[in-house]
């Protein structure tokens, strides 16, 4: 009978997942441009877009993406092409095989069914889950693996566990970050045993040589490691009018504040119902990662602490937010997506000690959080939102079409990144495309300027420009 519920449930989930995709968002976003390219031009030249043959990083706009996502999208792209199909359909399998897995999760932690159905039940209609399923993002892929190997691990299935464990580690940054001290949570409360931690063990170090030449490239997404970031504290301290403030900016005193700055910031509603996050691409715009489950979060957190139970699973839920608590810029969901899991554990367990009213009470949450992304995802994404450039695949092509012989064609925005919207939409040719330095302001026809100013000569400008409610692109010849 259960195993009938966990099949309803995943039908539910693929389903709820499935309006709209993978048309909505209606534009891909740089970074699933970026995978999708160097996957397409591995696939080409067996290099990625900076000539290296099959590398195990990529370097792209200089964030050093990990290679599982990469290789994992090359027989989709073979398929589909770089499309918005083949660069998030991974990521909406592992959305959906990921309500199973949770189960199997839940059930191997505390060996209890109900418990384990409401997890998978409050998974299958989270927003934050069904917005990550729309889109292509590698750290969904490992946040699948990260949860699929620990299962194996508390199932004393090492090897394979340990396996599943270096693939999400080279999937995504933050299972690394996370695995020791979940390790040796897990460890101390009796789950798992001397052999897992002795494999966990291999896993980080292994993936920490592997990745340990970049981790000073990415040392600037921390604030721990930030230059900007620490240059300002020490112009505050100068400037610092008491000794109450000199105190506080201490570093001794500062980094650890800024610690728990974020982590209490992680739990808040600016966060967890709206507007999100920082970064626009990791919610849908004004509606962010629990929505209408988040009073039902928050009780469970009290409650567990009230009664002075299910301590493992709040050190698990707190444990989890460490790649999110040193990044500049958080809270960041994208960081967090371990969290976001546990915090529906931890709601899937209270609805399973409730009453039966209490039972329909939540489910008429999960109904309404559900229903409400069907509704954004069927009807009110429709309208554009700003952040996706939504129509700048339109522009790109009206203007391939206007351009003349030997006519130059300019697209106003960042050089750092930009140029992955024409390689992209109008397919050029990965063996002809070659990146060298941090800035890509030219390729064959098309020119990457910032501002209007910086036009030299005549030729389609493809820009952007604004309306009360959204931003357009249009193509306007000089």
């Amino acid at each position: 009978m259960k195993n009938k519920w966990l099949l309803l449930i995943t039908i539910l989930g693929f389903l709820i997942r499935l309006v709209n995709f993978p048309l909505l968002p209606a534009e891909m976003n740089r970074d699933e441009l970026a995978l999708g390219y160097n996957a397409y031009s591995i696939l080409q030249t067996g290099k990625d877009e900076y000539g290296k043959s099959f590398p195990i990083v990529f370097r792209s706009f200089g964030d050093y993406k990990l290679p599982v996502y990469v290789y994992l999208l090359a027989p989709f792209v073979q398929a589909f092409g770089v499309t918005a199909l083949a660069v998030r359909l991974p990521s909406f399998i592992a959305g959906v095989l990921l309500i199973p897995v949770l189960y199997w999760f839940v059930f191997s932690l505390f060996r209890n069914t109900s418990r384990a159905v409401w997890s998978s039940a409050v998974l299958a209609c989270s927003p934050w889950a069904i917005f990550y399923s729309h889109v292509g993002y590698e750290a969904h892929v490992g946040l699948l693996l990260f949860v699929l190997g620990i299962t194996l691990l508390l199932k004393k299935k090492d090897l394979i566990g340990g396996l599943i464990l270096f693939l999400s580690a080279m999937t995504y940054n933050a299972p690394l970050l996370i695995l020791p001290f979940l390790i040796i949570t897990l460890f101390f409360s009796k789950k798992i045993s001397k052999k897992s931690v002795v494999v966990a063990t291999l896993v980080f170090l292994s993936v920490t040589f592997i990745t340990y030449p970049i981790s000073k490239g990415k040392s600037s997404i921390s604030f721990l490691g930030n230059a900007g970031f620490e240059q300002m504290r020490q112009d505050k301290r100068i400037e610092a009018d008491t000794v109450v403030e000199r105190v506080y900016l201490n570093p001794i005193v500062y980094y650890p504040s800024q610690v728990l700055l974020r982590f209490g910031l992680s739990f808040s509603p600016s966060f967890l119902v709206s507007p999100g996050g920082a970064n626009p691409w990791h919610q849908v715009s004004g509606y962010a990662h629990l929505g209408a489950l988040y009073p039902v979060f928050i009780f469970s957190i009290v409650f567990f602490l009230v009664r002075r139970k299910e301590f493992l699973l709040l050190i698990l839920l707190s444990v989890s937010l460490i790649p999110a608590v040193i990044t500049l810029d958080a809270p960041h969901a994208t960081r967090s997506l371990l969290f976001l899991l546990l915090s529906g554990v931890t709601m899937g367990v209270l609805i399973s000690e409730s009453s039966m009213r209490m039972k329909y009470v939540f489910v008429g949450l999960l109904a309404i959080s559900a229903g409400s992304y069907v509704y954004i995802y069927g009807i009110r994404m429709k309208t554009p939102q700003y952040e996706w450039k939504v129509g700048i695949r339109q522009a790109i092509l009206e203007a391939e079409q206007m351009r003349q012989p030997e006519e130059v064609i300019y697209l106003i925005d960042s050089p750092e990144y930009a140029y992955v919207y024409p390689l992209v939409i109008t397919g050029y040719s990965s063996n002809d495309f070659r990146r060298e330095d941090a800035f890509v302001e030219a390729f064959g026809h098309w020119r990457i300027v910032q501002t209007l100013t910086e036009i030299q000569g005549n030729g389609l400008i493809v820009e952007p420009y604004s309306t009360p409610t959204q931003t357009k692109y249009r193509v306007v010849r000089k």
